[in-house]
Parts: structure tokens; sequence; C-alpha cells
């Protein structure tokens, strides 16, 4: 008589862990979808910022240089986010970016026959789905696999990603070309590769970690002048933790994208300043030659810098581009704040814990510095705006504080303390309405981040704004 089958052993920790990362992976896997979506609605040139840096493109692609004199002569290309230089228009946005995607999109006419001119929506849209919507899947996946190395529960990774995906401002500049979304999912990538530093198993390991880091928090700051800050604190953490690390892998990989901003700049302007810079000079400030000023002579509507400082800050908070008015899921990093020091007091040693229930290290040290840096940071790139009050128009006519955004992943860092470290039932309802108010904001204005949001209209019809 044969011995019935013994069943093999089920390791209830392992099972659980398998079930947070099949609910985590959904969860990205849904955020994807919309990215791809609002991708595939998209509809280029739809305002003088898309168009500025677009224009660029099709310039290198189609005539290989940056003089964006051609699409100044075409309403639908024309845009007033440009400078005049030595008797031709070009670009005002950094040329760093539109040089790499002239020749994706010469990649795209050699093998499809597409061009920005003969086919412009098919081209943009084919283009952000390489340098948007893919790179932010794969943020949004490492963002979620740093929560649940990070945490017990199944509830902080499903926040964090929610947040990143679908619940901060960011969602609508999936579907247009910026510099804030490829900030965004550049700051996730490095904020990933410092991680695996932590954990990694052997030196190569660690050292291409520490390449990583450099790379991508370069390429951050390439594409956010404050991100410089995100950069240094890099740095500064590598350093700390092993500055053979810092200094002999991390920089030398930084240097990469930083010397290609500069080189790309010197061959767009002929100097090493970018155009930006330029702002309120003769470069910006000229005449047609039909005798129109340029508009930056006379800025309109929300560009017109009325406000005072402490109204500026006001409306930055909790106005009509406030980040917790807009997206009160914010509200819960703020909560990681406060909950990181009882956090800290559950690791007394510099080392990661284990997961009692898994045997995972928890990387305690890790979460413990980017959570307080999240903060610092936040703050700080904040303040940087602040003091700028020749600049006071809230990123223009767009749905956010748009050069907050690439703080997003910082955030979700917040947010990973705050859902673990606040358990209650009340605090969790307090997450879910918060989270739901966020997507609202974020949803609503659809692919189309360059419009007015909704609080903005509603302050305004209310006669309580008036730009």
């Amino acid at each position: 008589m044969s011995s019935a089958a013994v069943p093999p052993s089920v390791d209830p920790a392992a099972e659980r862990r398998r079930d947070r990362i099949g609910v985590v992976a959904l969860t990205v896997a849904a955020c994807v979808g919309v990215h791809v979506a609002y991708v595939m609605q998209s509809v280029p040139l739809r305002s003088a910022n898309d168009r500025s840096r677009w224009a660029t493109v099709r310039a290198l692609s189609e005539e290989n240089t940056y003089i964006i004199d051609r699409a100044q002569r075409d309403k639908t290309w024309a845009t007033i986010d440009l400078v005049r230089h030595e008797g031709h228009f070009y670009s005002t946005k950094p040329p760093l970016l539109p040089t790499i995607l002239g020749h994706v999109v010469d990649g795209i006419t050699a093998t499809l026959g597409w061009t920005l001119s003969t086919r412009p929506i098919d081209t943009t849209r084919l283009v952000l789905l390489l340098v948007n919507a893919l790179p932010m899947a794969v943020a949004l996946a490492l963002l979620g696999g740093i929560a649940v190395h990070t945490t017990r529960t199944t509830f902080a990774p499903v926040v964090a990603v929610l947040a990143a995906g679908v619940g901060t401002m960011h969602l609508p500049f999936v579907a247009t070309l910026n510099n804030h979304t490829i900030g965004l999912w550049a700051a996730a990538f490095a904020l990933a590769a410092t991680l695996r530093i932590e954990v990694a198993a052997c030196r190569r390991q660690q050292r291409l970690a520490a390449v990583l880091a450099g790379l991508f928090g370069m390429w951050c700051c390439c594409n956010e002048l404050p991100a410089a800050l995100f950069g240094l604190t890099l740095f500064g953490w590598l350093a700390w933790r092993d500055w053979r690390l810092a200094c002999f892998w991390f920089l030398p990989a930084a240097l990469v994208p930083l010397l290609f901003f500069f080189w790309t700049n010197y061959a767009a302007t002929g100097g090493w300043k970018p155009f930006y810079m330029y702002y309120g000079t003769e470069k910006y400030e000229f005449y047609y030659d039909d005798g129109r000023p340029s508009y930056w002579m006379n800025p309109q509507g929300i560009d017109r810098n009325l406000d005072s400082p402490g109204m500026y800050a006001l409306h930055c908070l909790v106005g009509h581009h406030g980040l917790f008015s807009l997206t009160p899921v914010l509200l819960v990093a703020v909560a990681g704040c406060f909950g990181l020091p009882r956090f800290r007091d559950r690791f007394p040693d510099r080392f990661p814990d284990l997961d009692p229930a898994t045997g995972q290290p928890l990387h305690a040290r890790w979460l413990q510095f980017w959570a307080i840096a999240a903060a610092v940071l936040s703050v700080a790139v904040l303040g940087f705006f602040l003091t700028r009050t020749e600049n006071y128009n809230y990123g223009g006519n767009s749905v956010a504080l748009r050069w907050m955004l690439w703080l997003t992943p910082l955030w979700s860092v917040l947010m990973i303390v705050a859902c673990d470290r606040f358990r209650s039932t009340a605090f969790r309802a307090f997450v879910v309405v918060a989270l739901a108010a966020s997507v609202f904001s974020a949803v609503e204005p659809g692919p189309n981040p360059w419009q007015a949001n909704w609080l903005f209209d509603a302050l305004t019809q209310a006669n309580l704004i008036s730009y």
C-alpha cells in the first residue's frame, strides 16, 4: 500500500510577502495603464511651453539646427517661450533634452517614416511613450519595491504607489513634453539606487548602484535646477556611508550628464550660460520685425506677477496652486515628519532591523535618512522659489506648482513612514479620503496640464482672485 503524498510545507511569511508584492504590482499596472491612456489621448503643441521644446526637436531633426525661426512662421508651432539671439529665435528651454529627442525622432523617421512635420500626433505620442510612460512605469515599480522592503504592511506600499502614480499633480504632465516628469522618474531611479547600495550583497553591485545613482541623480539636476540640492544630498549620503564609492564611482557617472548639459548649451547658444538665465534682458524683451513687442515685455494673466510674497506663499501652500489644497495626500507626508522620531525609536542602532514575519531587513537607516532629506529638500525648494520675486507666476498657466513635482518620490518616502508608523483605523480613513481628493485634482484636467485647475476656476468665479 503506497503512502499518501505529504504536501510540501508552506511558509506563511513567504506567502504574505508574495501577496503584498502581487497587490503592489497590480497597483503599479493600474497607474501605468492610466499613463499610457493619457499619452494616447495627448495632442501636441497645446501650449507655448510645449511648442518651445517640440520646435527645437523639429529643427534639430529636420534642419540640424537649434534655430526655431521656421516654427515661428507657423502659428501652429509658434511660441512665446523664446529668445532672440544674433538675429534668430531660440527656445528658452535647456537644449540637452531636445538634443536627445532629436536623435529619437531621427530613429522614428528612419524606421517608420514619420516626421514631426508630416505626422506630428503619431510621432509625439510615440516619443512620449518612450520618455514619459515607460520610465514612469519603472519608477513606480521601484517605489513599490522600496515600500515593500521598508515596511511591514500592504497599505503603505499601495498608498505610496497610488500617490506617486495618480495622486499628485504630475499626472496631466505625463501627456506632454516637459522636464518635470523626467525629473520625477530620474529622482526615483536615483533613490532606488541608493537603497541598492545599502543592501547589496557584494562590492560590484554597490559600485554599479553608485554609478546609477550618480547618472540619474545628475540627470534629475539637469532637468530641474533646484534638484542640485538633491544631487548634493545624494553625494553627501554616499560620502558618509562610503567615500570611495562617492568619489570613484558616483562622481564620474554624475559628470556625464553634466558635461553633456554644458556641451549642448554651448552648441545652441555659443556660450555656457543657458538662455533662461537671461530673463529680463534684451534677449527676452525685443520687438518682432512687424513692430510687435515680445510677450515678456508685457506679460498677461497669471504671468503679471501681482502677488506679494505672503500672498504668493499662501497660494503655493493652500490657495489656488496649493500643494495641500489640491493634493491633501501630501498631509500624509507631513505626518511622516512627525512620525519619524517615534519610528526611529523602534530601531535604536544604525543598522536595519529584521522583520520578524519575513526575516527581511527593514533598512531603517536608509529610510530615516531619506525621510528627513525629503522634508528638508521640500522646504528648501519651496523657499528657493519664494525668493525669486521676479518670477511670481506659479509656473505660468498650468494646473500645479510644476517645479515642485520632481519631489514626488521623496514625498512617497515620507508617506511610507507615516503609513507604517500610524496604523489606527481613523488615520487610514483619513489617508484614503485625502488620496481620493488628490486623485480627483490630478485627474480632473485630463491629459492637458496647460490650463487652470479646478480650484483656480472656482476662486475666479467667486471673485476671490483676478489675474
